[in-house]
């Protein structure tokens, strides 16, 4: 994949896999799969200088300076000279508590459901006053130029942006990499060497067919709702299972891994089953220091029969992370070898290449030590202004673009760093939060039984959980 003019450019392996997944169904063209991130920012807030500091940061980094020229399977995108910064300042500093609260939660609402069109800008940014000592910075991205990660490099750019027009701070210390240097890093990557596609063919096809997880979407679902129910594992257990990873020679991450293929084996009846999982987004320097969408998937196939023991399915996670990880490849690589209907079926392909989806969460830096400001992530959920609808209805949508949305919406789990806990995120309109929670007790369950009996047989659990089914326990 080369760059084809400073005017015309192939988008990374990455984006165009975001592009198809986050076209929208019902509007082709409308970006609805987006990154949001909430940051108070603890400090006197200079207008001016912040102003600058977005300026600043839109230089530094292409992504926010693209946008596509073409929309398409095969789209084209330009990195703009520059752009107006898509940044709106709000200031609610005389308001009540409880009428600010009620405002951010608005605007969250709104900004989880933002409309991006493709031809830009891809994000956009509220800065919210809220006192003389504290702001709310909330961005959005389109996914298809940003990941998770991508929240912290923006947020830190910004912060040492704003830090050296106010006179706090120095300012940057080295580049970020351009978009050709970035493209040219993931077409080395995911180079479409036949070994590689061979193994994905081999390992992965045919596709996991039935979905593992019972959803009820009436037609009146918002199928842009999102949900989340937390979990923490107790401190012994947590230390327990790095003793696991560290017999098992792998990471305290493939553990837990492994306990969600059991779980989903549990829920699907069935031996063999894959979970797709983000490894090594940003492996480089470089790739750290840039806003760009670097989600990496790779699919871990596993088999869990029932006589195997609980650290024998460790072991072959272990190995089918390894295989993967050297193996790496673009979505839409993959996709072609193990979906012969993949290409006909564009831009809505079945997206269902795998059982579930567990990723580790980002990890959030903290402010130096020396600094005035501090950045403190933050949770808003959102919440509808009064009598407002969703534009986005599971009735609105024929069977099989709901398919395609539904691979959106369907349960994932984000994994904490350190391994002590993470959230399922999941949509509560399709998926009952009540069934949801209690697949959330059914995984600490088979974390707790890896972690103090990892000689247990798989069969012992599936036996132990359908007998709980039938009692209703």
């Amino acid at each position: 994949m080369t760059v084809d003019s400073p005017a015309s450019i192939v988008p990374t392996q990455e984006m165009q896999w975001e592009l198809m997944y986050a076209l929208s169904p019902s509007d082709p063209g409308a970006s609805r799969v987006l990154i949001v991130d909430n940051r108070y920012l603890d400090g006197p807030l200079d207008r001016k200088a912040m102003t600058a500091a977005f300026d600043d940061v839109i230089a530094r980094q292409d992504a926010l300076r693209l946008t596509f020229t073409t929309v398409a399977p095969d789209p084209a995108v330009v990195v703009n000279d520059r752009i107006d910064p898509p940044v709106e300042f709000l200031d609610l500093s005389g308001w009540t508590e409880t009428a600010q609260s009620d405002r951010v939660q608005e605007l969250a609402y709104q900004e989880n459901r933002r409309r991006f069109d493709l031809g830009g800008p891809l994000w956009h940014a509220w800065v919210v006053r809220l006192s003389e000592v504290t702001c709310l910075v909330n961005v959005s991205f389109s996914h298809v130029i940003a990941d998770g990660a991508a929240c912290d490099v923006f947020m830190h750019d910004l912060l040492t942006a704003y830090q050296a027009r106010t006179g706090d701070g120095p300012g940057w210390t080295s580049d970020a990499p351009s978009f050709a240097e970035i493209h040219t890093i993931q077409s080395r990557r995911f180079e479409a060497r036949a070994d590689r596609v061979a193994h994905w063919r081999a390992n992965l096809a045919p596709v996991p067919q039935n979905p593992v997880f019972t959803r009820s979407a009436p037609p009146d679902a918002d199928l842009l709702g999102r949900a989340r129910v937390g979990f923490e594992l107790p401190t012994p257990t947590a230390t327990e299972l790095r003793r696991i990873a560290w017999r098992a020679s792998t990471t305290p991450f493939v553990v837990v891994l492994t306990a969600y293929h059991v779980l989903l084996s549990l829920l699907g009846h069935k031996e063999r089953t894959v979970i797709a999982s983000g490894t090594l987004a940003r492996p480089t320097k470089a790739e750290r220091r840039s806003v760009m969408q670097f989600v990496t998937d790779t699919y871990v196939c596993v088999d869990t029969p029932d006589g195997a023991a609980l650290r024998d399915v460790v072991g072959n996670a272990h190995r089918s992370m390894s295989e993967g990880v050297e193996n790496l490849l673009s979505y839409k690589t993959i996709a072609r070898a193990v979906n012969p209907r993949f290409d006909s079926a564009r831009p809505w392909a079945d997206y269902h290449l795998c059982d579930g989806h567990f990723y580790s969460g980002a990890s959030y830096r903290p402010a130096s030590e020396d600094s005035r400001l501090r950045l403190r992530h933050a949770y808003i959920p959102g919440r509808p202004p009064a009598e407002q609808s969703s534009d986005l209805v599971a009735g609105a949508l024929p069977a099989d673009l709901f398919e395609a949305w539904d691979a959106w919406c369907g349960p994932s789990v984000a994994m904490g760093n350190p391994r002590n806990g993470g959230v399922l995120l999941y949509n509560d309109q399709v998926y009952p939060t009540e069934v949801m929670r209690g697949l959330v007790d059914t995984y600490l369950w088979i974390v707790e039984a890896l972690a103090w009996s990892p000689q247990t047989k798989v069969g012992d659990l599936r036996e132990e959980y359908e007998r709980d089914r039938r009692l209703g326990t």
